[in-house]
């Protein structure tokens, strides 16, 4: 589990170096086009968290059993 934890957070912290970068830059990309970038990233990272809960039950239901 420790690993996992680590893991997370290596991950949280390239997301936010890599927002603040391109938040910072004004070339090649407008504000509609990070508004649309930001709403991607949610969209995405949502659909992993609810893949991983979905599996992490769909592993412990069959387990169970």
């Amino acid at each position: 589990m420790f690993f996992l934890e680590q893991l997370i957070e290596l991950v949280a912290r390239i997301w936010d170096a890599d927002t603040e970068i391109r938040d910072r830059s004004w070339f090649g990309e407008s504000g509609l086009e990070r508004e649309g970038r930001r709403f991607v990233a949610w969209l995405c990272g949502g659909t992993i968290i609810l893949l991983a809960v979905a599996g992490g039950v769909w592993w412990w239901w069959n387990r169970a059993q």
